[in-house]
C-alpha cells in the first residue's frame, strides 16, 4: 500500500483540511461525524474522510468507513482503526494535535504495507512495554507464538493462515 498513492498534492489538502478542522475545534471524540459546512464535527477518522469529500477525492458523506482510506489515500484500513483506536484513548485536548500528526506523518510514495506487522510486534515483544511483560505466567506462551509469526511477517517469510489460527487458538 503506497502512502497517497505517492502523490504529494493529496496529502499536502488533506493536512491542510485536518488543519482547518483542528484550528475551528471542529476534532472531537466520540463521534465519526457529525453537521455540515462549518459546523461539521468528527473524530479523526471522520474529519479524515470529510476533507477528503471536501477536496473532492470522496463523493459520499458517510464518516465511519476506515476501509476508504485504501482506495482514497492509500493509507491501509487497519492504520486508519488504529488511529481510531488511540485517538479515542488519548486525554481530549491531545485528541486533535494526534489526528493531524497522523494524516501528515506518512510520506507520499512510502510502503505501508508492513507498518501494521512492525507496530503489532513490537506492541508484543518490547521488553519494557509490551504485553508480554505485563502477562500472567500462563499467557506469555500464547503471546510468544503470537510474537513468533509477526518475526516471521517481518522478515518476509509469511506464516499460513492455519498457523495464524493455531496461535489465536492458544490464546
Amino acid at each position: 500500500m503506497i502512502a497517497y498513492h505517492g502523490d504529494e498534492t493529496l496529502k499536502a489538502r488533506l493536512v491542510a483540511e485536518m488543519e482547518a478542522h483542528r484550528a475551528q475545534d471542529q476534532i472531537v471524540q466520540g463521534q465519526y461525524g457529525a453537521g455540515d459546512g462549518g459546523d461539521f464535527r468528527g473524530c479523526a477518522v471522520g474529519c479524515a474522510l470529510h476533507s477528503l469529500f471536501h477536496i473532492g477525492v470522496y463523493e459520499r458523506r458517510t464518516w465511519d468507513r476506515h476501509e476508504l482510506f485504501e482506495p482514497l489515500a492509500g493509507i491501509p484500513q487497519i492504520l486508519a482503526r488504529l488511529c481510531d483506536k488511540i485517538f479515542e484513548g488519548l486525554p481530549a485536548d491531545e485528541a486533535p494535535a494526534f489526528a493531524v500528526a497522523f494524516w501528515a506523518a506518512p510520506r507520499p510514495g512510502a510502503d505501508l504495507s508492513g507498518v501494521w506487522d512492525q507496530f503489532a510486534l513490537r506492541l508484543l515483544s518490547d521488553p519494557e512495554r509490551g504485553a508480554g511483560r505485563h502477562a500472567s505466567e500462563r499467557a506469555r506462551p500464547a503471546i510468544a507464538g503470537v510474537v513468533a509469526l509477526y518475526e516471521r511477517q517481518v522478515a518476509g517469510d509469511r506464516p499460513t493462515q492455519d498457523e495464524w489460527r493455531s496461535a489465536a487458538a492458544a490464546a
